[in-house]
C-alpha cells in the first residue's frame, strides 16, 4: 500500500505545495518519503496507519529535510536515510 501526503509550505517569497510518500513494507511498518510538516493530523494519519520505521530524505532540496530534525525526535526508532 501507498499514500501520499500534501502540504503548502512557504520558505522566503515562495510558496508551494509539498507531497509526502508513505509505504507499507511488508513486514507492516512504514517507509516515509519526505517527510512533511508533522501536524497533529499528519502524525495521527500516520499513527493509524503503523509505526514508522523508515525516514528518506530524497534529495538536499531544503523542502524535504525542512522537517527530518522533528521526526527524527518522533520517530526515534526509525531509520534515517539521507
Amino acid at each position: 500500500r501507498i499514500w501520499g501526503f500534501e502540504q503548502c509550505i512557504a520558505l522566503a517569497s515562495v510558496s508551494t505545495n509539498i507531497r509526502m510518500t508513505v509505504v507499507r513494507l511488508r513486514d507492516g511498518s512504514l517507509w516515509v518519503s519526505a517527510p512533511i510538516s508533522p501536524t497533529r493530523q499528519c502524525l495521527q494519519s500516520l499513527d493509524e496507519l503503523g509505526r514508522v520505521s523508515h525516514i528518506v530524505i530524497p534529495s538536499c532540496a531544503l523542502e524535504h529535510k525542512a522537517s527530518l530534525g522533528e521526526f527524527a525526535r518522533i520517530y526515534p526508532e526509525a531509520s534515517i536515510w539521507v
